[in-house]
């Protein structure tokens, strides 16, 4: 559905803004405190009204957001406002921090660090409650299973400290993606670039178009990140603070990274049209010698080509052959003095 079907709605209404799903919303419970994590799977019809947790902390991971029953039924019992329900199934939504009396909403954008061109990136939401954190992303596939890993073990950071660490981790495991995604755009143009100084040709410029529109895209994502995480890095939550500081300084380094690439590109931009510039004058410098050369030669055959009787070099013996010899000389003469002053190579 896009955005222009919701005009006329009732605010918080749950409506899926984004592209066609069909595959069924996968909800993954990870029960867990420091001494480890169990694992539960449910279904899409679960009744989360008798829901209760097994061990101190939970992490609910949800797997598509298409389906407004799932995340009407959680909103019910997490007792998440619509409008929070609203924007965690919008995928055009902007990043942003809301606070509530009960918990913390967070919406940013998560890359696809598995396909390297095009440029992808998914709606990441997270609710986080006192003991409780749920995440909610497009579709299956994320940068989590690391996480995963650490909760199962005993005595980890993750099972020690409240849920705002669990949330810390997830958002560094998103920033971490971010920085590889920087990393592929200097790759990518340097490659450009150096095919640049080979043989320059119109696909070229167009991928750099194509990467200019993406490094705007990635721009129009990082910037209210940055603010979010600057946000959660002056909260009150004295236990996690000193990571989310940390976790500006990734993100702070991510957007170095842009504005780099984005001047490198600029230079590629410039070298190719450069490059393009030099090659016409290149092909100008050229036609211009050939039509200088052959200037004076045609005015030499106009000249004898007219039908006048009294011209003493059509009776001449030697008439025909001494003009070819003229013009010979002429042109040898002529290369000699491009040659002289640089206008053609040694």
């Amino acid at each position: 559905m896009e955005r222009s079907s919701k005009k006329g709605l009732e605010p918080g209404s749950l409506v899926y803004v984004g592209p066609a799903k069909s595959q069924a919303v996968s909800i993954e419970i990870w029960h867990y405190d420091e001494t480890g994590a169990e694992r539960e799977s449910i279904t899409n019809e679960f009744d989360w009204i008798h829901w209760q947790p097994k061990r101190e902390k939970t992490w609910i991971e949800v797997s598509g957001i298409h389906q407004k029953e799932v995340i009407e039924k959680m909103g019910l019992r997490f007792g998440i406002d619509p409008l929070v329900q609203e924007d965690i199934m919008n995928v055009h939504g902007r990043p942003k921090l809301d606070e509530y009396d009960e918990f913390q909403f967070i919406c940013i954008k998560a890359m696809d660090v598995r396909v390297v061109e095009p440029f992808r990136m998914e709606q990441f939401s997270l609710i986080i409650k006192k003991n409780v954190v749920i995440s909610f992303q497009e579709e299956d596939g994320d940068c989590f299973q690391f996480i995963r890993e650490r909760l199962q073990k005993p005595k980890s950071k993750v099972g020690q400290f409240s849920a705002y660490y669990l949330a810390y981790a997830l958002l560094d495991s998103i920033i971490d993606d971010y920085l590889k995604i920087s990393e592929t755009f200097g790759k990518r143009i340097e490659i450009i670039e150096s095919m640049l100084t080979k043989q320059t040709k119109e696909a070229q410029f167009k991928t750099l178009l194509h990467i200019r529109r993406e490094l705007l895209d990635f721009k129009r994502v990082l910037d209210p990140t940055r603010e979010i995480i600057h946000l959660l890095s002056k909260g009150e939550n004295t236990e996690t603070k000193k990571y989310f500081v940390d976790l500006y300084d990734h993100i702070q380094f991510v957007t170095d990274n842009l504005h780099f690439h984005r001047e490198l590109l600029a230079n590629s931009m410039e070298l190719y049209h450069a490059l393009s510039n030099h090659k016409t004058n290149q092909v100008m410098r050229l036609l211009t010698i050939i039509t200088t050369i052959f200037v004076p030669l045609t005015f030499i055959v106009g000249l004898y080509g007219m039908n006048f009787e009294n011209m003493p070099e059509l009776k001449w013996e030697y008439g025909y052959w001494g003009v070819w010899i003229f013009m010979l000389l002429l042109v040898v003469l002529q290369l000699w003095w491009f040659r002289k002053n640089r206008w053609i190579g040694k």
